[in-house]
């Protein structure tokens, strides 16, 4: 047996492993979006999901975009992506959209959540969605901040695209 036949299966066992916790993560960002988007107060079939960067269409509805396909390995054990959501602002001439990088960590019957560039790790139980509301609490907080900062022109983190 040549020493690359001693890898090969070695680097099998690695992708399967990498390729599930990379899906896990996935989901478990899903999940959360869905929780904040309920805490906002979005009705579930008004959420469109999207790739954030490929197939956004302007509607006027709220909708969640997000680059799951680009789904990393972070630090520290935690997986994140690019999560879009935006407000249907002006629809006919642009819309306006936030993104956030959030990750996650698997930590058996909670999960870890880092939201941007904040360090502040949240800690929800997966057996209780109320434990996310700290977590969705933060979300809210940070990004009526942005977007009063924005408005009064002091900062511009979030722009309007032509639709």
């Amino acid at each position: 047996m040549s020493r690359y036949d001693e890898l090969v299966p070695l680097a099998q066992a690695y992708a399967k492993g990498f390729f599930s916790a990379r899906e896990k993560a996935a989901e478990d960002i899903v999940l959360l979006v869905n929780g904040y988007c309920s805490y906002l107060g979005v009705p579930p079939d008004k959420v469109q999901w999207f790739n954030v960067d490929k197939d956004f269409k302007v509607s006027g509805e709220p909708a969640i975009g997000w680059a799951g396909e680009d789904m990393q390995e972070v630090l520290d054990g935690f997986w994140g992506c690019m999560v879009a959501i935006e407000f249907g602002a002006h629809p006919a001439d642009g819309y306006l959209k936030q993104r956030n990088f959030i990750a996650v960590k698997d930590e058996g019957s909670k999960l870890g959540v880092r939201l941007g560039k904040d360090g502040r790790v949240f800690s929800v139980d997966r057996s209780d969605p109320k434990s996310g509301l700290v977590l969705f609490e933060h979300w809210f907080t940070s990004t009526k901040d942005e977007l009063q900062r924005a408005a009064s022109g002091s900062h511009r983190p979030i722009g309007f695209l032509a639709g």
